[in-house]
């Protein structure tokens, strides 16, 4: 009677070993399964946390910034408003208002610069200028392109009359891009400007 019984408890116990490993496997699969997905998630989060945190502390300089020029008028053209204080951000502008120049100042001076693009079908002349608010003395730089080139002496035209408005007078081709650099020239000035673009009225 034993010879018969004792296989069969062995059966049931193989039987029931593996039942334990198959279990103990499942478990550790779905486990995992659960870190990599809770991972995944932590990893999105984590991306979504850095791009967030680099547009903030990084200036957007995509082209979207640029202003369409068919949206200004020789009757209304965009008038920029900019206030400069002691925090401003400052360059080494080109030494002379001519361009190219040959010369870079030696002194600091506060700056902002905007992009403007021509999206008219045929070529056209406009004018952009930078007008002081009160007796500020500024200067105007124009450079070809989406943004102020690494080496400033690059420009296309600049303006820089001792008191009264700077201006220049530009001819751009259909989807050409202008970055136009309004500015003071005395280092550690503050004082306000307007930096204006629209269509020459010449």
């Amino acid at each position: 009677m034993l010879r018969k019984i004792l296989p069969l408890l062995c059966a049931l116990a193989l039987f029931a070993c593996g039942d334990d490993d198959s279990t103990t496997d499942a478990s550790v699969a779905d486990a995992a399964t659960d870190d990599a997905t809770t991972n995944d998630a932590a990893t999105n989060d984590a991306s979504t946390g850095d791009a967030s945190s680099e547009d903030a502390d990084t200036p957007d300089t995509s082209t979207s910034e640029c202003f369409a020029l068919s949206g200004a008028t020789v009757d209304i053209p965009f008038a920029s408003p900019v206030t400069f204080t002691e925090a401003s951000p400052t360059w080494m502008a080109p030494g002379e208002p001519s361009c190219p120049a040959t010369t870079v100042l030696t002194d600091a001076t506060p700056f902002e610069a905007i992009c403007y693009r021509h999206d008219g079908d045929a070529p056209a002349e406009f004018r952009f200028e930078v007008a002081p608010e009160n007796e500020e003395s500024v200067s105007i730089t124009a450079y070809a392109g989406e943004s102020v080139p690494a080496d400033v002496t690059a420009c296309a035209a600049a303006d820089a009359p001792i008191l009264g408005l700077a201006e220049v007078t530009l001819v751009m081709e259909p989807g050409q891009a202008v970055t136009i650099v309004g500015s003071l020239q005395d280092t550690g000035e503050t004082g306000s400007i307007q930096i204006i673009a629209g269509p020459s009225d010449d």
